[in-house]
């Protein structure tokens, strides 16, 4: 399995921009920039900026899941431990 790029893996291939770029769209689509608008500053289609969110959200969601895996004591409680950060979070 291919491990979820971070900031410093996107630097170091020369696209420290395109992941400060698509982190606007990690969480949620932004109200800041349209993916049409940020597509054209990537040289990129609206199509292909969509699916590289996609994929940068999925590598997140598995890098977090990894990481939380490591804190808790049994693989059932992966999950509550997700939604409450989850909950945390959105205070």
């Amino acid at each position: 399995m291919k491990l979820p790029k971070r900031h410093s893996d996107y630097v170091r291939a020369g696209k420290g921009e395109h992941f400060d770029f698509l982190s606007e769209f990690l969480n949620q689509d932004s109200d800041n920039v349209s993916y049409e608008e940020l597509a054209g500053k990537m040289a990129m289609s609206a199509g292909a900026l969509r699916m590289a969110v996609y994929r940068m959200r999925g590598r997140y969601r598995r890098l977090l899941r990894e990481e939380i895996t490591e804190t808790v004591s049994a693989a059932d409680e992966i999950d509550a431990e997700i939604r409450f950060l989850i909950a945390i979070l959105s205070i």
